[in-house]
């Protein structure tokens, strides 16, 4: 499933989508506060660490 950032920031869709079993690929806002490792960083500047050639369409 994949979604926009209207569904990217409901918690719950999430939550249902991961106990489904349901892989899923989801827009958050780049302000978004995302937690990796225990490091709090904004979705930007962790996508501004992924290598160019991670990102494809």
């Amino acid at each position: 499933m994949s979604g926009d950032e209207v569904y990217g920031q409901d918690p719950r869709r999430r939550g249902l989508l991961e106990q489904c079993g349901v892989g899923y690929v989801l827009a958050i806002a780049g302000n978004r506060r995302v937690n990796l490792d225990g490091t709090d960083s904004s979705a930007a500047d962790i996508a501004v660490g992924v290598a160019d050639r991670h990102w494809h369409r």
